[in-house]
């Protein structure tokens, strides 16, 4: 009789948090959470990836049982105290980059998993440097429709990789997932060389 393992259920509709997840051979359930993601005024960008994640852990976590492992993250973008969002328009979008162009900026993600009952929290932060920016450079990234629902307005695994002349912290944590803290929070609960077999 075949073993069974427990899945995983993934606290997002991100295409590519589950692209990151199958890269450690996992095949989550995808089950999109239901919150309020606004910002709190004078929150800063690393105490709303916390909220946030447990926040979307804790919405959809309760629609399964305890026994079943729910993971969710948040990303933020910050330029000093500035947290830059997800673009809503072209204006957005450009001032986004022109904050971005020739500076360091942070990306923090948050990360909960919660697993019978009791919830782990990883936060993973970066520095990333941007090349100082063209106006044409601008123009064509946003013509791409890349910036899109993407926060701070770029997607560091597509086109604007070649943007970047720095990066300090966790490549995958800039996409959206880091997965080092992934991977260390199954395996504090065993769960990790179940769910990738």
């Amino acid at each position: 009789m075949q073993q069974e393992f427990p899945k995983l259920v993934l606290a997002s509709s991100s295409a590519r948090r589950k692209q990151l997840l199958d890269q450690l051979g996992i095949q989550p359930e995808i089950f999109h959470p239901d919150i309020d993601e606004h910002l709190i005024s004078g929150e800063s960008a690393l105490l709303a990836v916390k909220r946030l994640a447990y926040a979307k852990a804790a919405n959809v976590a309760c629609n399964f049982e305890s026994s079943v492992p729910v993971l969710a993250c948040d990303t933020l973008v910050s330029v000093e105290t500035d947290i830059l969002g997800k673009p809503q328009t072209k204006d957005d979008y450009w001032e986004m980059m022109h904050s971005l162009s020739g500076r360091c900026h942070e990306v923090m993600s948050g990360v909960v998993l919660r697993y019978e009952g009791s919830s782990q929290y990883r936060v993973s932060v970066s520095q990333v440097t941007f090349k100082s920016l063209s106006e044409d450079e601008i123009k064509a990234y946003w013509d791409s429709t890349e910036p899109l629902g993407k926060s701070g307005g770029y997607a560091i695994q597509g086109r604007a990789g070649a943007f970047v002349e720095y990066l300090k912290g966790s490549y995958t944590g800039v996409m959206g997932l880091p997965l080092y803290e992934v991977s260390e929070m199954l395996k504090a609960i065993g769960l990790f060389s179940k769910l990738s077999q």
